[in-house]
């Protein structure tokens, strides 16, 4: 199923950090709380992006979805699926959709995602499995090398393009309008079911996206 987009140009395994570690590193992640005013006002000339990815079975059929918010005030939504494919790889997919669908140039991009799998993995893990070979900890092949692939080679650019990205972390399933509304269009592309993707004004937007977590 080709990658369905609103704007022109644009397409839970967690091993490889290993067991227990990883385990407990999960649930050391603290929890966002709100704080809107503050992070509305100083969301300023801000690109914010919300990201999620969803699976029905693991493997089984996914979907992915996208908003990102350009300022001084347009926002689209994006969308797509896949056949067969993982959680991790639907994460990874609408992340690396987000930021290629941007042509940006020394901006701060907020980026929240409610996976510790993106957000460790292109902060942290993937410097020791560049080292490695693309070897993980336990001396495996990383999963979803690809998607890795894409995704390092996309923040690279947009680095070189004077842009630095802010990967934050939002819980799933809080109440956070961005974040519950990736989730709504990532299942509908799982199942294929229609959706409309908006492509238009934030003054017309009907989701709060600026409503959004603290980040500590």
């Amino acid at each position: 199923v080709p990658t369905q987009i609103n704007k022109a140009q644009h397409p839970t395994v967690l091993g490889d950090a290993g067991g227990s570690q990883l385990w407990l590193e999960l649930n050391a992640v603290p929890d966002y709380t709100r704080d809107m005013a503050e992070n509305a006002e100083s969301l300023g000339e801000t690109v914010l992006i919300y990201t999620d990815g969803a699976c029905s079975g693991n493997p089984g059929k996914g979907g992915w979805g996208a908003i990102v918010y350009l300022p001084p005030g347009d926002v689209y939504e994006l969308g797509g699926a896949k056949f067969k494919t993982t959680n991790n790889q639907m994460e990874l997919t609408a992340t690396i959709e987000a930021l290629e669908s941007l042509d940006a140039e020394d901006m701060t991009i907020w980026l929240y995602t409610d996976s510790t799998y993106v957000i460790r993995g292109i902060t942290q893990w993937i410097w020791g499995w560049k080292k490695n070979g693309w070897k993980n900890s336990e001396g495996k092949p990383v999963s979803n090398q690809i998607e890795w692939k894409q995704l390092e080679a996309q923040v690279t650019q947009l680095k070189k393009q004077g842009c630095k990205i802010d990967w934050r972390y939002v819980r799933g399933h809080m109440g956070f309008a961005g974040n519950e509304r990736v989730d709504e269009i990532a299942v509908a592309m799982t199942h294929r079911k229609p959706i409309d993707l908006y492509d238009g004004q934030l003054l017309n937007y009907d989701v709060a996206i600026r409503d959004i977590p603290e980040n500590h």
